[in-house]
């Protein structure tokens, strides 16, 4: 998994580099390197996962958790999620002392800049189902057959912070990246599908950067605020600083009680559904 995600990038890099849309380090220059980044950038990764598990490993879409009902609306509903879990979180924040307003929906006065946004949403969603597919679908998958669930969540976590890392990265910020894929996980085996996590992903990377004006592992949209445009203010554990509210320690207190919540209802169901129940 980790070579399906780096080799596709060794020979872009270069080429992101000579159109302007990267900086040495592989950090996007400006809107269009987003898109570039997540675009051109995950399209051979997903590519190639998905032709490993249908080629190699001979295996169903249904098997790395695009299966379940009415995929469109689980995925509008874990979208949805994903709006009101990071609102939260930006305005616990908020509340805390770490935000300060800049500036109230400033976007709806650019038709040019609603364009943008749409299409970032598009853009997300296809970020986090790539990323899904990968972790929480395929990877999840094989390791909980081969080892167990609990080994499965762990190593998948781990490998998602490595990808995820940058030098100089804060402990705060690495916590909350494993934190977030432990959620995920906690997600995709509680539903039995990927579609709801995927939404949620898309949702809460979405409106992160466009709703509140604020960076998304330290990528920014450069675009007007949807909602209200926040700057940073006090403490980096509680703002985030450069890399957004997902490095925020009130940000990972969400993420454990998140999956204290999950953990709660699945066991509350297991209970509810066995014989000595009835």
């Amino acid at each position: 998994m980790i070579l399906f995600h780096a080799v596709p990038v060794i020979p872009l890099d270069g080429w992101m580099q000579s159109q302007h849309w990267s900086t040495p380090r592989g950090d996007p220059i400006g809107l269009a390197g987003l898109h570039a980044l997540l675009w051109i950038g995950l399209a051979p990764t997903l590519a190639a996962v998905l032709a490993w598990v249908r080629l190699v490993g001979g295996r169903s879409l249904a098997s790395i958790g695009l299966t379940g009902p009415a995929p469109l609306k689980t995925v509008l509903r874990g979208l949805a999620v994903g709006f009101g879990t990071v609102a939260l979180v930006v305005v616990a924040i908020w509340m805390a002392g770490g935000m300060q307003a800049a500036g109230l929906g400033q976007a709806w006065r650019s038709p040019v800049s609603l364009l943008h946004i749409g299409l970032l949403l598009l853009r997300f969603m296809f970020q986090a189902t790539v990323e899904e597919v990968i972790f929480r679908g395929w990877v999840l998958s094989v390791v909980a057959r081969k080892t167990n669930v609990a080994v499965a969540m762990l190593l998948v976590s781990l490998v998602f912070c490595f990808l995820h890392f940058s030098p100089h990265q804060p402990p705060q910020v690495i916590l909350s990246t494993f934190l977030f894929s432990l959620f995920a996980c906690a997600w995709a085996l509680w539903t039995g599908n990927i579609w709801g996590v995927m939404g949620w992903h898309a949702g809460w990377n979405w409106l992160l950067t466009t709703g509140f004006e604020l960076p998304v592992a330290g990528m920014g949209a450069h675009l007007p605020a949807l909602l209200v445009a926040l700057r940073p203010q006090g403490l980096d554990t509680l703002t985030g600083c450069t890399q957004g509210p997902g490095g925020s320690y009130l940000c990972s207190i969400f993420f454990v009680a998140a999956i204290a919540w999950i953990h709660w209802r699945k066991t509350r169901g297991a209970h509810n559904s066995s014989p000595t129940s009835r």
